[in-house]
């Protein structure tokens, strides 16, 4: 690796960024060259979904360039391009948008504080154009180790979605789950194997747009370490049939009903002209990867199942389930075993008057469940 400054408008945002997977308006171009690398529609599409609406997401670097100026704490690396048009970002694909946001608001003689404007021009010294590090890697299996040093182990990390990506690629290149552990600094290989199977996992669900005819808000990547969880959980993995062989659900129906009750959807009455009115949006049913452990509970009872999508409440699903409910009585009722026989009595153990109370409370408490036992 070696440094060097070149001109902004010399350097490339990549198409195929990781930290781009995840987002809703990402396509993967296939054979991606560099001769596609530059084209100005490819570019400003790029442009536009590392930035976001308004630069939302990127707001914190153009924040921190126009209060602090460039500070070189980490590098940008890029690769020279074949075509001889300049350099694609390797690294720092976000700080390389916020600069050329800052760019564009100089040229129209807005105020950029304390960013030095001497880094977008043509490098003349060591002053102007922006340093950059060149990295030509030699193939594209160094390249993943790169990103997953730096995100997936590393302390600058992607979501777990892409994450996920990540190991994946490197399984289909052949690498072994102990393998990639190795390469990417990962001491425990069972969360390697759980990124790995939960990245499959979510693939049909992804591919399947049906299932989530939804607003433009939700983004089905989002619901990744749910299917993270859904592995993890014995009674809800063998409900929706996985086959750990060729890594997907194989029960179907299941796999459907269960897709409904991760995404919001529009219920339209009888009384509505499906055709005119989306009708009225409701909710996705499970939210976060915590209520799969909930879902665990009752996946097995088709009651539980249908009351919680008539109320679209897995709670109140939960609370009408009468083995989850024998089952969390069990548990309690065996926490305040352990709790009262380890309590330290003798002759200098005095009571108060309230807890001689408490105390008969529950002895009447226990003699009517008792009664009602018989």
């Amino acid at each position: 690796m070696n440094s060097k400054r070149i001109a902004l408008n010399k350097l490339f945002l990549d198409p195929n960024n990781y930290r781009l997977r995840s987002k809703s308006q990402y396509k993967e171009i296939p054979d991606l060259t560099d001769d596609k690398i530059t084209g100005q529609a490819l570019q400003q599409r790029t442009f536009n979904i590392i930035t976001g609406k308004n630069n939302i997401d990127i707001k914190d670097l153009i924040d921190s360039f126009t209060t602090n100026g460039f500070l070189k704490v980490d590098n940008i690396l890029v690769r020279e391009l074949d075509n001889d048009e300049g350099y694609v970002v390797v690294e720092g694909n976000r700080r390389a948008a916020a600069l050329k946001v800052l760019q564009k608001s100089f040229s129209e003689g807005f105020d950029i504080g304390a960013l030095d404007p001497k880094i977008f021009d043509e490098p003349s010294n060591d002053d102007t154009g922006l340093e950059v590090v060149i990295y030509n890697y030699d193939n594209p299996e160094e390249y993943l180790v790169l990103m997953g040093l730096r995100h997936v182990s590393g302390n600058k990390k992607w979501d777990r979605y892409n994450q996920a990506k990540l190991i994946a690629e490197l399984h289909q290149q052949g690498y072994s789950i102990p393998n990639i552990a190795g390469k990417l600094g990962i001491a425990n290989k069972k969360v390697v194997q759980q990124q790995l199977d939960a990245y499959y996992a979510i693939q049909d669900f992804l591919s399947d747009e049906s299932s989530y005819d939804s607003p433009s808000t939700f983004n089905p990547h989002d619901r990744f370490m749910i299917f993270v969880e859904v592995l993890l959980k014995k009674n809800v993995r063998e409900w929706m049939g996985w086959d750990s062989t060729n890594k997907k659900f194989i029960h179907t129906n299941n796999l459907k009903r269960f897709y409904s009750w991760i995404t919001p959807y529009y219920e339209v009455s009888d009384e509505e002209d499906a055709g005119l009115n989306d009708g009225e949006l409701l909710e996705p049913i499970i939210v976060n990867h915590k209520e799969i452990r909930l879902l665990n509970e009752i996946v097995e009872d088709p009651d539980s199942l249908d009351r919680m999508e008539e109320t679209r409440d897995i709670q109140e699903a939960i609370d009408q389930n009468e083995g989850y409910n024998k089952k969390k009585f069990s548990k309690e009722i065996k926490r305040a075993e352990n709790i009262l026989k380890n309590i330290k009595f003798g002759p200098s153990l005095e009571l108060e008057d309230s807890d001689t109370l408490s105390l008969n409370n529950i002895q009447k408490i226990v003699d009517r469940i008792l009664d009602n036992d018989e």
